[in-house]
């Protein structure tokens, strides 16, 4: 009897030809932009949603040296964090619009 057991790889349509590599570097580095200009962007640096956008920022980047050696995305216990700082910062700057939109 054969097992087979598949590690390190997964298909998705567009994920392993060069428009899928097109894809995901483009949004990946739109997120290191968006979140080092939002953090740049701030007046007080220290308040909670420029300290969401630099984790996020040294997150993102720290995951781009990674990804020169590996793929980073499949291990879970390394991307939970990172998506979740991606997520902390974009929830800080959407309660800083609507409580600027309020006053």
């Amino acid at each position: 009897m054969r097992v087979l057991v598949v590690h390190k790889h997964y298909r998705l349509p567009g994920g392993e030809d060069a428009v899928g590599l097109v894809l995901f570097v483009g949004a990946w580095l739109h997120r290191i932009y968006r979140h080092g200009r939002l953090w740049l962007k701030r007046e007080d640096m220290d308040t909670l949603a420029a300290r969401f956008h630099m984790t996020a920022l040294l997150s993102a980047l720290g995951m781009s040296v990674v990804f020169i050696t590996d793929n980073a995305l499949l291990y879970v216990f390394v991307g939970i964090p990172v998506f979740l700082q991606f997520a902390l910062a974009e929830a800080a700057e959407l309660e800083r619009h609507e409580n600027r939109v309020r006053n």
